[in-house]
């Protein structure tokens, strides 16, 4: 650790202390491991307990994200809404610092200062890829919905023709059997994929389709980016993070966000800190990711003959809104989907949202079978849901 880094932790841990109510109970003279180890269910379950200010709260963030999304809320914070693997929907806040040091890690994947970009993905503004789109400004950015109808997202990228193709991992190899089959004629310089697990499979059938290795970087709301991919293959962790091992678990502090600080907090299991020198040169430390989480896409009849690509996303994006629900469990199968959902909200509900977003995607709901059940209780779902 430099001694800036060691800097902004001392700082951020003094701020913990002092404005926090998680943290209030922490002796001022206690180190990093004084602090308790947190976990992404504390945030989902005590909101405000983990913000910086009283003013901020979980139904004023709800209200915030449903009104007016894409503004800073209370003029100086942005908001967002993330579901992570279990399913849960959580609330994330970031204050001007961690914001800035996000659109500066995505401007750091592109081809040049004006090079155009696609952001394939979430076109829901609740969601980071669809604000950071937007927030760059400058050259022609462009983000396209995996919500709508896969054709429409070939139709886009023929359109703009992106000199870097930033991604959900789970698109790429989609576009990459698109492009392969003549259907998509695209010539990116640079390709990035992240929010999602890169199969060896994907990545060589986009080198095959697009003549570029796609490279990954390893997000979470939570933290931001947490690393970038460098030329010789390793991921390089952000400087915003330091990172530490406790009873064998990964443990990461972010001392960029200071309005809802995330300290010692629980990584997945799949990520592991990579001992050694980078072949690349660089010193900085390095993250290993050994699996992550595959967002599988279901294939059903389509708006006008055939069969069409969906996404988990499309789903997620009108499910997230509904009041009491709490998360759900997606299975495709052929010409049908379950869904189970857990929390409040009443199925009719459910179902018509999960409707609307197939319909949105270009399924014929007529051909498609749509199965929903709903039950209550805190039981963690594994979901396929993406962010």
């Amino acid at each position: 650790m430099t001694d800036a880094q060691h800097y902004r932790l001392l700082a951020l841990l003094d701020h913990a202390r002092q404005q926090v109510p998680r943290y209030a109970d922490v002796l001022a003279s206690a180190s990093l491991k004084g602090f308790p180890v947190s976990e992404r269910l504390d945030m989902v379950n005590h909101f405000e307990q983990h913000v910086s200010t009283p003013e901020l709260t979980r139904v004023g963030a709800l209200l915030h994200l449903a009104e007016t999304p894409t503004e800073p809320w209370l003029d100086r914070y942005q908001v967002f809404q993330s579901a992570g693997a279990d399913g849960r929907s959580a609330i994330f806040i970031y204050d001007e610092g961690m914001w800035h040091g996000t659109l500066l890690a995505y401007r750091h994947m592109l081809a040049g200062p004006i090079a155009t970009a696609a952001f394939v993905g979430s076109a829901d503004p609740r969601h980071t890829l669809f604000r950071v789109a937007k927030g760059l400004g400058a050259a022609p950015h462009q983000i396209l919905g995996l919500q709508q109808p896969f054709r429409a997202v070939l139709a886009q990228l023929q359109e703009l023709r992106p000199q870097t193709l930033i991604a959900y991992a789970s698109a790429l190899e989609p576009l990459a059997e698109a492009a392969l089959a003549g259907q998509l004629h695209i010539d990116p310089q640079a390709i990035w994929a992240g929010t999602d697990w890169l199969t060896p499979e994907s990545r060589q059938r986009c080198q095959e389709a697009f003549g570029v290795t796609p490279r990954t970087y390893f997000g979470m709301t939570e933290l931001g980016v947490a690393a970038q991919e460098c030329e010789r293959g390793s991921l390089h962790a952000a400087d915003h993070l330091h990172f530490e091992h406790d009873a064998g678990q990964l443990l990461a502090t972010n001392v960029m966000n200071h309005v809802q600080p995330f300290i010692r907090y629980r990584m997945p299991d799949s990520v592991h800190l990579e001992s050694g020198p980078c072949p690349c040169g660089r010193t900085d430390r390095r993250l290993q990711l050994h699996s992550g989480r595959l967002n599988n896409w279901g294939i059903l009849p389509a708006t006008g003959g055939g069969t069409t690509p969906v996404h988990p996303i499309a789903l997620r994006s009108c499910l997230d809104p509904l009041p009491g629900l709490q998360g759900f469990a997606l299975v495709w199968q052929e010409r049908a989907v379950n869904l189970h959902a857990f929390g409040t909200t009443s199925r009719s509900i459910v179902f018509k949202a999960a409707r609307n977003g197939l319909a949105r995607a270009g399924v014929d709901i007529e051909q498609t079978t749509l199965k929903v059940t709903v039950s209550t209780g805190a039981q963690a779902l594994k979901s396929n849901q993406p962010e």
